[in-house]
């Protein structure tokens, strides 16, 4: 016989949910009924119930099916209006009265050097005009110690014929 409450609560019986009615008297939650006792009429019974069931369901989508496809439309009506809202009241949208809804022609501005934006002044270097090709760090082979010596030259070639011999 198990002691601890995890190993009770695994082996032992499952709660039942009750709910009370207005007379006092506990029921569970899901009292199912006996299928017999629901369709006495049989299997076709049973099948037609099916039917009804669907039917109903699918009454139920189209209808609303129905209202979010008005629901979209009025929200894209709605976005549309305010689109066109914006647009009269931005720049160059101005109604003129001709209920074209826009004015007159764009107005292109003076030309000036002065854009209101001034460049700033860099001091570089002199050899920094030329527009060669910028100094990129070195790998990492050109980070080791030394040049290579002549025997560790050597030695990688000898490793290098070795190579080519094995792979006849």
């Amino acid at each position: 016989m198990a002691l601890s409450k995890k190993a009770l609560a695994k082996s032992g019986p499952r709660g039942h949910k009750l709910v009370f009615d207005d007379a006092g008297d506990a029921h569970e939650v899901y009292e199912l009924k006996d299928a017999g006792e629901v369709f006495v009429g049989g299997k076709e019974e049973v099948m037609e119930a099916g039917r009804r069931f669907a039917e109903s369901e699918r009454g139920k989508l189209r209808a609303a099916d129905v209202e979010d496809k008005a629901e979209a439309k009025e929200k894209k009506r709605e976005k549309k209006r305010k689109r066109k809202e914006r647009e009269r009241e931005g720049e160059g949208y101005e109604d003129d009265g001709d209920g074209g809804g826009f004015g007159a022609a764009p107005v292109v501005a003076d030309y000036s050097d002065d854009d209101g934006y001034a460049s700033p002044k860099f001091d570089l270097p002199p050899g920094s005009e030329d527009e060669s090709e910028p100094e990129r760090p070195p790998t990492k082979k050109s980070r080791t110690k030394g040049t290579p010596t002549q025997s560790s030259l050597e030695a990688d070639e000898e490793l290098a014929l070795k190579m080519l011999r094995r792979g006849r």
